[in-house]
């Protein structure tokens, strides 16, 4: 059941009927798709705890959003 939100879970979404079919004549099911977001999050993670270990050891981090141009280094 939804309550106030603007964007489905992850359940909801892997539940629909459209995003089932859509899934399926791309030949995924929704296991796969957990998985890969589950390889995501953990490679997020694991880069996210290496940029503040470098920074916290003093190295100088460049960090490059999508769009953005590279900032000055960061201690």
């Amino acid at each position: 059941m939804r309550t106030r939100q603007d964007e489905l879970t992850l359940e909801e979404m892997l539940s629909d009927p459209i995003v089932l079919l859509l899934m399926r004549s791309d030949g995924l099911n929704p296991d796969d798709v957990r998985a890969a977001l589950e390889m995501a999050e953990k490679t997020q993670r694991s880069r996210m705890a290496g940029i503040r270990d470098r920074r916290q050891a003093g190295q100088k981090v460049v960090t490059i959003r999508f769009g953005e141009k590279p900032s000055a280094p960061r201690s």
